[in-house]
């Protein structure tokens, strides 16, 4: 018996922008933004630290991350040698696949976390897109031992090529994650997604949080700043962070409170007090109930460069 298998469609457009092979110098930051696109970013060689969304991730050689379009996010090498990555936005008009990339701000397969299921096919996509990369580079400059490179233009084969590699990464990353991280067809768009308009409202609201998280502004007060009521502006926020404005300002204020316990010898009144909490009672209560102890048992004996009497 013969069997014929048929695919009615299996062509989706997907576009990729500003594919980019470089380096980056030990101290070399990148402040936070977003991008209107998804980003696929992989790591060649040295380390890179994201913050993304208040979450800390770092990028080791053979990892591959794919970043939410409007997720923000920044970038910092502290270690004591260069990074180099390869790094390209891309959009897609799959309407499934837009939904599974969606789902998450962020996908990261690691070498190291996921090393017993890692496809060595991603390893050998970043080799491919390297030597694609490094064909393009004109000889005249190659003696220089440049890390990063301007193309212009790739050849007809070439820009298939980096199609090719792009969209073959995509789908390795894709098919490590769980079946049931992708959203249930049966849920409406509505639910799914949040508009370029939401997005962008939400930024805003996340820096006037940011701003006013140690005054007494109310919730209210910078609602109507942007001309919305309460409910709308908790909303649009909680929709897009998944959390809401209070909480997050509670995060970032236990952040602010370990960095400063941690990292500072200043009294632990005059944090609560740069907090904008009313008195140290206050902080040390709350405080209790985030991290399980008193801010005096949380702060360090002794600092790692002082000896110890």
């Amino acid at each position: 018996m013969t069997i014929e298998v048929a695919l009615r469609r299996t062509m989706n457009t997907i576009q990729v922008y500003n594919s980019k092979f470089g380096s980056r110098a030990p101290g070399w930051s990148y402040e936070k933004h977003y991008h209107p696109y998804c980003e696929l970013l992989h790591c060649r060689e040295g380390e890179i630290r994201l913050e993304l969304e208040g979450r800390l991730l770092v990028m080791c050689p053979g990892d591959w991350l794919i970043i939410k379009s409007r997720v923000k996010h920044r970038l910092w090498n502290e270690v004591a040698q260069p990074y180099l990555f390869f790094h390209a936005h891309f959009d897609i008009d799959d309407h499934d696949l837009r939904q599974l990339l969606h789902a998450e701000p962020y996908r990261h397969v690691s070498v190291h976390s996921a090393s017993a299921g890692f496809p060595s096919f991603l390893g050998d996509i970043g080799q491919s897109l390297e030597k694609l990369m490094l064909r393009h580079v004109p000889e005249s400059v190659k003696h220089l031992s440049l890390k990063n490179f301007w193309i212009k233009h790739l050849s007809l084969q070439g820009r298939l090529m980096l199609q090719a590699y792009v969209t073959l990464a995509i789908a390795e990353i894709v098919a490590l994650q769980p079946n049931d991280s992708a959203p249930s067809g049966d849920e409406p768009a509505s639910a799914q997604y949040s508009s370029p308009m939401e997005i962008d409202t939400a930024h805003k609201i996340e820096r006037m949080l940011e701003e006013n998280a140690h005054t007494n502004v109310t919730i209210t007060d910078l609602a109507g700043r942007l001309g919305l009521s309460r409910t709308q502006f908790t909303k649009v926020f909680t929709k897009v962070y998944g959390i809401s404005p209070r909480q997050f300002v509670s995060r970032h204020k236990l952040n602010m409170a370990k960095t400063l316990i941690m990292n500072t010898d200043e009294p632990i009144g005059e944090i609560a007090n740069q907090l904008g909490f009313s008195n140290i009672g206050h902080f040390s209560r709350q405080f209790r109930r985030w991290v399980g102890k008193p801010p005096s048992h949380y702060r360090p004996k002794y600092k790692l460069d002082e000896p110890i009497p």
